[in-house]
């Protein structure tokens, strides 16, 4: 990849996340005051970390097919 094309991947990737905020901010409201926001955090973390070993596994199956 380019300069350039990682450059727009990244701003993607941002915007995609400043959707994602907005979204919550409709759904949630501003109400940070009764959320343990590290406790949350760290539960999506773990999912995230379970969702790439989901596809790493699939990755080497496909690997391993071949």
């Amino acid at each position: 990849m380019t300069e350039g094309e990682i450059e727009n991947q990244c701003e993607k990737i941002l915007k995609e996340v400043e959707a994602r905020r907005r979204a919550g901010r409709l759904k949630y409201g501003n109400d940070l005051e009764g959320r343990d926001m590290v406790s949350e955090a760290v539960e999506e973390l773990e999912d995230s970390i379970n969702y790439c070993l989901f596809e790493i596994i699939k990755l080497r199956n496909l690997k391993n097919n071949l």
